[in-house]
């Protein structure tokens, strides 16, 4: 019954998406394949996924921020910290205003019990790089163990031996992204600064070949390219890169920009991979039109690594803290009139809240 109406609310979602209001991640997912998601459904989980979606829908509807349900995806940051200085990274320039540490396991296992009856989706990376966290691979076989989907994005500077990879294949990890922003060592230290280009593809090489050699299923390798003005020549060179690597799909990530008077130098020249354009007067500006809803606020939800709920990935200072973990508890901040009132701003009046204005909610810059 579970797998039936997880079928019904796939198709709701692509529906929804049309209308800009589904999560794009895991639209993304769901496209590539729906039956991913089988293992780690029950009732209780599938119907919250519909009561989460229709209270969005109503709510877009009457411009009133009504929540009856619960998120099923959920952003839970390990680290703050990382071992690179990457351009346009707040964390590698340096300009992050929020301290950096780590998230003990014994906090996420507090934080992850009270929602694993609703998670289906843990996306465990915000800023920094997760592998830092020691703790990381015993997180993903907590959520595995309780049938939660996960996913960690990587620089892939922790590979360097077999053993190491096979702690990786063994943990029940269900996806890794491989950031790889360069198939030469010139353009690849260009934004990956303190990099080891070599370590990486090698490591990440290492590990697509015993994922290989064992027909292991997970994790799904996605290999990520960031397209900026000085590798964007790259892109068939990487895809091929994927190909001859075997990864499961080879991704192309528009970059986020935060000082436009180097946007010149940094946005590629091909206008399909940037996610901004010059809008009236010459200054930069989201491509399309910033609607006044965001599916985030209703599906999913952001954990830093000190335990404080803001509402999603752009919110990169946690100028909106909604509560701390450590003080209460995640419904009670979920429902709370912090949240409620900022899901209010959202439907009023989004173009007014600064993270929203750099947001890429309903935009598909390319595929």
């Amino acid at each position: 019954m579970a797998r039936i109406i997880f079928t019904f609310l796939v198709f709701l979602a692509r529906f929804l998406y049309r209308l800009s209001i589904t999560p794009s991640i895991l639209y993304n997912m769901l496209e590539s394949n729906i039956f991913i998601f089988w293992p780690y459904l029950s009732f209780k989980k599938a119907f919250n996924i519909f009561r989460a979606h229709f209270s969005l829908f109503i709510s877009s509807l009457l411009k009133k921020p009504l929540v009856w349900g619960m998120p099923y995806t959920l952003n839970i940051e390990v680290t703050s910290r990382c071992n690179l200085h990457c351009r346009e990274c707040p964390v590698g320039m340096g300009i992050l205003k929020r301290p950096s540490g780590d998230m003990g396991f014994e906090e996420f296992q507090a934080y992850i019990e009270p929602l694993k009856k609703y998670l289906v989706y843990l996306i465990l990376y915000f800023q920094g790089e997760p592998f830092l966290n020691k703790d990381l691979l015993e997180m993903v076989r907590y959520a595995r163990d309780n049938r939660i989907y996960t996913m960690v994005s990587t620089n892939g500077h922790f590979f360097n031996t077999d053993e190491a990879c096979q702690q990786v294949l063994d943990s029940g990890l269900g996806s890794l992204v491989l950031s790889m922003d360069g198939i030469t060592e010139e353009t690849y230290l260009t934004y990956r600064r303190d990099g080891d280009f070599n370590r990486m593809q090698e490591g990440i090489s290492r590990l697509a070949r015993l994922k290989k050699e064992q027909n292991r299923k997970s994790p799904k390798l996605f290999l990520q390219f960031l397209v900026l003005k000085h590798n964007e020549h790259e892109i068939r060179q990487v895809r091929e890169f994927g190909r001859v690597l075997g990864v499961d799909r080879v991704l192309l990530k528009s970059a986020q920009v935060y000082n436009f008077d180097e946007a010149e130098d940094i946005l590629p020249a091909d206008p399909r991979y940037r996610r901004y354009e010059k809008g009236p007067g010459g200054t930069w500006q989201l491509k399309g039109r910033l609607k006044n809803r965001c599916h985030r606020l209703w599906v999913n939800s952001l954990v830093t690594w000190d335990g404080t709920v803001v509402p999603c990935c752009f919110d990169k200072d946690a100028e909106h803290p909604f509560g701390s973990l450590k003080k209460e508890s995640f419904n009670r901040i979920w429902k709370n009139r912090r949240y409620s009132l900022f899901r209010l701003k959202v439907l009023q009046d989004r173009a007014r809240i600064p993270i929203c204005t750099n947001c890429t909610e309903g935009i598909r810059i390319y595929d």
